[in-house]
């Protein structure tokens, strides 16, 4: 041990006495630690939160969607899959389950609304039935939801969110006033409670209006049909149900049926895989800082040849000098380890201060893993130099000028 703190008394003397060419080596380390910090914190928060607004609608719902996501080309693709589904399938659905669950279906799509010529872009139109008030997590604070008479007379009726009252009516108590979307006239009855922002996007842009109001083709096929179980242990019997309900109408292909926990897991895969990916590259910029860490090593053995051959002089053995420079070198780059840990945390902290709704997760493991193999860098990077010192010949480093 004795030997290991007189080694790193000397190593922080060598690198404090080149001040800018020691930080300047570190650098490459403290931008990827920090980077890895930052990111894999952000990738974190980002599944925190998801997670989080997934929990929100209750862990008794289940959701279909077209295409296959489990063997299929993934979420992107099952939402442009070919099969379209049919605001009967959840009738059909819900026949055959009876009083297990309530079954909705709904058509979601973004466009943008008018009011007096204010325009209001991408607002999030979902077209459902009278039944969605019964799984809804939206609670109408102003006005009521549209009715089963307001669905079978196709009303142009429309509940809206915060953002219509305070963009479009001017603050105003926006119930039976009108508002144009996609060219169609609709009268607001309903006001939903305000929600806030979610990752920068508003989700008081949503609004509701019956099924089949819009003339569009497109908005006649529901996106998603959500099946919300009485009790929580009957979901994965549902689940099967489900599934053996739509083969009768679709191929095993057509569709997925979710429940709330595999979505999370689907999250947690997808966002799990981005934030390595995202890790992966800040990454790259240790491995230039490694590179650096092993070019300035062997500038600091040129420059000490003659010093080294008096230490060999004096008696001390090979693995003495090989051990002093890795000292060396893992010193560099825990020193910059750490203060890159401290520059990702500061990172993490601003963004979630610019962003509420995204409140990025440092864990600990996280942190000693980056710390841990910025010292691995010092080691896998400086130990070629070290090397090379140890196997100086004495007399000819003596005589180095």
């Amino acid at each position: 041990m004795i030997p290991l703190i007189s080694s790193f008394k000397v190593a922080l003397k060598a690198l404090t006495a080149n001040k800018m060419r020691s930080f300047l080596t570190m650098l490459g380390i403290i931008i990827g630690v920090s980077s890895v910090i930052t990111l894999v914190s952000i990738g974190e928060g980002l599944k925190n939160t998801v997670v989080g607004q997934l929990n929100a609608f209750g862990t008794d719902q289940i959701y279909i969607i077209p295409g296959d996501l489990e063997n299929g080309p993934g979420l992107a693709g099952a939402a442009f899959g070919a099969v379209s589904f049919n605001f009967s399938d959840a009738d059909l659905i819900q026949a055959q389950l009876q009083d297990q669950a309530d079954v909705v279906a709904i058509n979601e799509s973004f466009t943008s609304a008018e009011v007096g010529g204010e325009e209001l872009k991408a607002v999030d139109i979902i077209s459902t039935t009278a039944k969605y008030s019964l799984i809804a997590s939206d609670d109408v604070v102003n006005g009521i939801f549209f009715s089963q008479s307001h669905e079978n007379s196709k009303s142009n009726v429309i509940v809206v969110g915060q953002t219509f009252r305070e963009k479009l009516f001017n603050g105003q108590d926006p119930i039976g006033k009108q508002v144009k979307i996609n060219g169609e006239k609709f009268t607001v009855i309903g006001e939903l409670e305000k929600k806030g922002a979610t990752l920068g996007v508003d989700q008081d842009t949503r609004a509701y209006v019956p099924a089949g109001t819009f003339s569009s083709d497109q908005a006649k096929h529901p996106t998603t049909i959500i099946v919300k179980a009485k009790r929580n242990e009957d979901i994965p019997a549902i689940a099967d149900q489900v599934k053996r309900i739509l083969r009768q109408a679709y191929s095993a292909d057509d569709f997925s049926v979710m429940t709330q926990e595999e979505t999370q897991d689907l999250v947690n895969t997808i966002l799990g895989a981005v934030s390595s990916a995202l890790a992966g590259i800040a990454a790259i910029s240790l491995l230039v800082g490694g590179i650096g860490i092993s070019n300035i090593m062997l500038v600091s053995i040129t420059e000490r040849t003659s010093e080294i051959g008096l230490r060999k002089a004096l008696g001390a053995r090979p693995k003495d000098i090989l051990t002093q420079f890795l000292v060396e070198a893992v010193t560099l780059t825990v020193i910059g380890g750490l203060i890159g840990v401290g520059l990702g945390y500061l990172a993490g902290f601003a963004i979630g201060w610019a962003l509420p709704s995204l409140q990025p997760s440092i864990s600990v493991p996280t942190i000693i893993l980056a710390a841990g193999f910025s010292a691995i860098v010092g080691v896998l990077f400086g130990v070629i130099p070290a090397v090379r010192a140890s196997k100086l010949d004495p007399i000819e480093a003596l005589r180095y000028e």
